[in-house]
C-alpha cells in the first residue's frame, strides 16, 4: 500500500482593529496520511494451554506501535500484545490501532477475537473386576 504524501497548506488571516491597524495571521498546516489498519488475525488456544503466544499485527510499519485498548479503560504503547490467559475458556477481543509516534496519527481501529476452546470433561472411571470362567 502506498501512502498518501502529506499535504501542507497555508492559511492567511487578514485583521483590521478599531484604530486602523492591520494584522496578517499565517499558520502552516500539514495534513499527515494514517497508517494502516494493522491487520491483527483472529486466535483459538485451547483452555490451559501453556504455549500461547504473543499476538503482532501483519502490517505494522517503521517504527509504528500498537494502541491497544483494554477492557479496563487503559491504552498501552506496544509493538505486539502479550499472549491472553488461556485460564478461562470463551471469546473476548482484543482493539488495536497502529500508532505513528511521529506524526501523532492513528490508524482506524482493527479488532481480534481470541477464541479459547474449553478442555473437554476427563473420562469417568471406576474400577471393574472381570471374571474368566472356567470350564471343568
Amino acid at each position: 500500500m502506498v501512502d498518501t504524501p502529506a499535504v501542507t497548506s497555508k492559511y492567511i488571516a487578514q485583521v483590521q482593529t478599531e484604530t486602523g491597524c492591520t494584522y496578517v495571521y499565517e499558520q502552516m498546516v500539514t495534513v499527515q496520511a494514517l497508517p494502516r489498519i494493522p491487520s491483527i488475525r483472529d486466535y483459538t488456544y485451547c483452555q490451559f494451554e501453556e504455549d500461547a503466544f504473543a499476538i503482532s499485527a501483519d502490517s505494522l510499519d517503521g517504527n509504528n506501535s500498537l494502541l491497544w485498548f483494554r477492557s479496563s479503560g487503559a491504552v498501552d504503547t506496544l509493538k505486539t500484545l502479550p499472549a491472553p490467559s488461556t485460564i478461562n475458556d470463551g471469546v473476548s477481543f482484543r482493539y488495536v490501532q497502529q500508532y505513528n509516534p511521529i506524526t501523532g496519527c492513528a490508524s482506524p481501529m482493527d479488532t481480534a477475537i481470541i477464541n479459547i476452546l474449553k478442555l473437554p470433561s476427563a473420562p469417568f472411571t471406576q474400577p471393574y473386576s472381570a471374571y474368566r470362567s472356567v470350564s471343568r
